[in-house]
């Protein structure tokens, strides 16, 4: 079973609703008698964007979890966390993510500042309204992107040295943007 494992969970989102129903009773039977075969996968499948959003998709998640003891796919859950932890370190997600908005930003910028110079020549659409909505949807991505990696990484408890080295490292320096 362990080599065929991954691909029944891939045929959970088949386009077809009855493959995934045929597969859910077999997975469900393997994770009664022997869940340590699919525990890894189901805790991966569950966490994924595709799943969150896919009502149909959660359902049969939801069913195979009555074969599964909650305790171990709750430390198989902390495992992975602390695995996702070790292997992608805060200044590598701070990196990315500044490098990202350093060549997004500043085509949002001036694309605000594009806008604002319109709204300025045509004195009729000039109302405080038009430009907050501009503001909105050109330069809040940039911004609140920013304060959720905040939240996620520097106000979030660190739990590992590197987590509260990089926090006392960093710390002032994010918090003046």
């Amino acid at each position: 079973w362990l080599t065929v494992i991954p691909q029944l969970f891939a045929c959970l989102g088949h386009s077809s609703p009855v493959v995934g129903n045929a597969i859910v009773p077999l997975l469900v039977r393997i994770a009664k008698e022997a869940p340590e075969l699919i525990v890894y996968y189901y805790v991966v499948g569950t966490r994924s964007a595709r799943v969150i959003r896919s009502p149909s998709l959660q359902k049969l998640y939801d069913q195979i979890k009555t074969g599964l003891n909650p305790t171990y796919t709750e430390h198989i859950g902390h495992l992975l966390d602390e695995f996702q932890k070790v292997t992608v370190l805060w200044e590598e997600i701070w990196f990315n993510k500044l490098t990202y908005l350093n060549s997004e930003a500043p085509k949002r910028l001036h694309q605000f500042g594009v806008e604002m110079s319109r709204l300025k020549s045509h004195p009729a659409m000039k109302s405080t309204i038009d430009i907050k909505e501009k503001y909105r949807i050109l330069l809040f991505p940039v911004i609140s992107a920013i304060e959720r990696l905040l939240k996620e990484t520097i106000e979030m408890s660190a739990t590992t040295n590197h987590e509260m080295w990089f926090t006392t490292s960093y710390k002032d320096r994010f918090l003046l943007l």
